[in-house]
């Protein structure tokens, strides 16, 4: 599952992983705009109303979360702070405007893995949602995707070679993009 976060003005691509069949325990992904991914352990040890137990990579973690609506507070020993959970036509009018601006996007693996087939490479036109590789993870064979249409701009990765998380795999960009990057 993927999430978009925003803490105070920042905002936090999040993926959570089901890492077993224990519903209370998750590797949690968190990206700060702009830096690579760093990943958690996660297990909920309780939950009564808003009180929460969380062991977090071994330590144990007492949090207060008030859920209102499309933002949530969030106090912990370290501090407090808001959290808002960005709508879905908030999310499709910014990925539009990226497009518009004519931005990259870096493709970028969830879990460590085994790239199984390269579907795309360099200079290949994607449509939004196109497969651009196979990659095997926890003997799970997934299809990478591309987040947004454009062109291949950048592959770096070939069948046969592992990745880690996190690890960047592909670039993908606007036609103009690709033109301003053979200059």
């Amino acid at each position: 599952m993927k999430l978009s976060l925003v803490v105070g003005k920042r905002r936090y691509n999040v993926s959570v992983l089901d890492t077993s069949g224990d519903d209370s325990l998750f590797r949690i992904g968190v990206e700060p705009e702009g830096a690579s991914i760093g990943w958690r352990n996660v297990r909920l040890v309780a939950r009564a109303g808003d009180f929460w137990t969380l062991e977090v990579d071994g330590r144990i973690e007492d949090a207060l979360v008030s859920i209102h609506g499309d933002a949530a507070r969030v106090s912990l020993a370290a501090g407090e702070c808001e959290v808002t959970f960005p709508s879905d036509r908030e999310r499709l009018r910014r990925s539009a405007a990226e497009e518009a601006a004519g931005g990259s996007v870096r493709v970028r693996a969830q879990m460590p893995g085994r790239i199984i087939r390269v579907l795309k490479s360099a200079g290949e036109t994607v449509e939004l949602g196109a497969g651009l590789a196979v990659m095997e993870a926890m003997k799970m064979q997934n299809e990478i995707r591309s987040p947004r249409s454009g062109v291949v701009l950048w592959c770096g990765i070939e069948a046969g070679g592992s990745v880690g998380a996190g690890d960047p795999l592909f670039e993908i960009g606007s036609e103009e993009t690709l033109g301003e990057a053979s200059e």
